[in-house]
């Protein structure tokens, strides 16, 4: 769990790279859908992808 957390603490540290963010929720639910869902919709899910990972956090 620490582990999870130290790799959300570092995306937000790094700037929040949308096709990063992507990587990282697909590898901390495993869960391939979220690549579909979120890939080439940053604009309008930009902070939905934020909102599911602050989740794992």
């Amino acid at each position: 769990m620490q582990d999870n957390q130290n790799k959300v603490i570092d995306w937000i540290r790094s700037g929040m790279d949308y096709n990063e963010g992507i990587g990282l929720l697909v590898e901390l639910t495993r869960k391939q859908l979220y690549s579909d869902q979120f890939t080439g919709r940053e604009k309008s899910m930009a902070d939905k992808l934020a909102y599911e990972i602050y989740k794992m956090f």
